[in-house]
């Protein structure tokens, strides 16, 4: 009994020197389970219309369509093996995007008359792309606040909503959500943006 409890001390005495050996590596550790939004993909950033016009250089035509609840603009890239689709929520300025959509073509009926943009891959500022195991996910954006299965992918779910949030503050926007579809453990589609207002 003494010498398991001898034991235990001399764990926890050298728990206390890694800690304050190595506070450096445990405040990397830390801040890979914090989770950080991102805000951009390919350079097209949310509620940014004039990062629109940089990389797009046209005005956006949002169109209504029956399948989506907001307005929405959708590119393939160069090789045509994903699609982009931006979402414009009722009230944004011309250009402004709130909602970003990423996703593998095969996961969607072809369409020959979606603009083609030239990106090859289209990556998130934090450098999030479809093809990305979902160890590199977890390494990049740390562990989701909830998962479950959608039509047979996984999906790996990120929040942020609290209302002192200095993000949400300085967007103006109520909440911010990011959905990442995975197969086999590789990233096929994604979703990050703002709640609607």
């Amino acid at each position: 009994m003494f010498g398991n409890r001898f034991a235990l001390s001399l764990v926890g005495i050298k728990c206390l020197l890694f800690i304050n050996i190595s506070t450096e590596g445990c405040a990397q550790i830390q801040n890979k389970a914090i989770f950080s939004p991102d805000t951009s993909v390919s350079g097209i950033c949310l509620r940014n219309p004039q990062s629109v016009m940089n990389v797009i250089d046209s005005n956006l035509t949002f169109l209504e369509r029956t399948e989506f609840e907001f307005p929405v603009e959708c590119y393939r890239n160069s090789n045509d093996s994903s699609v982009l689709r931006m979402f414009f929520y009722y009230g944004d300025l011309e250009n402004q995007v709130s909602l970003f959509e990423v996703s593998n073509c095969d996961l969607l009926p072809f369409n020959s008359t979606m603009q083609r943009i030239g990106i090859n891959n289209f990556v998130t500022d934090s450098g999030i792309m479809l093809g990305i195991s979902k160890q590199h996910l977890v390494e990049i954006k740390g562990l989701p606040i909830a998962t479950e299965s959608v039509d047979g992918l996984s999906v790996f779910h990120y929040e942020i909503s609290e209302p002192q949030s200095g993000f949400l503050e300085r967007y103006q926007m109520p909440s911010y959500f990011a959905d990442y579809y995975l197969s086999n453990d590789r990233v096929v589609k994604f979703i990050f943006g703002f709640g609607y207002p």
